[in-house]
């Protein structure tokens, strides 16, 4: 069985929350949260919340657009990065990996 061409490793750091500003003061905050099917993200905004699940392959460009998008607006963008390791086990990334 031939390995997936996309990999995690414990200190590999992902996007773990992005709060954006927006010129209003409306602030949109997205949180990921990782888990061995995938990315679990929450996007919230004025009491609003959506959830849903992001594949680990899409999540960086995902949060790239989500960034370039709210600086190209001029709007304020904070985002804070974690490791997979804080959040998976060296077994879960195996499985991701697999």
């Amino acid at each position: 069985m031939a390995k997936k061409q996309f990999q995690i490793a414990a200190d590999d750091k992902f996007a773990r929350a992005i709060a954006v500003t927006q010129k209003d003061g409306t602030v949109i905050t997205f949180v990921f949260q990782p888990y061995v099917t995938g990315m679990y993200c929450v996007a919230e905004s004025k009491g609003m919340r959506d959830q849903f699940g992001v594949p680990y392959e899409r999540i960086g460009k995902m949060a790239k657009h989500i960034v370039a998008q709210a600086q190209k607006d001029g709007e304020k963008v904070d985002v804070r990065y974690c490791e997979y390791g804080q959040f998976l086990s060296e077994e879960d990334i195996k499985f991701i990996n697999e």
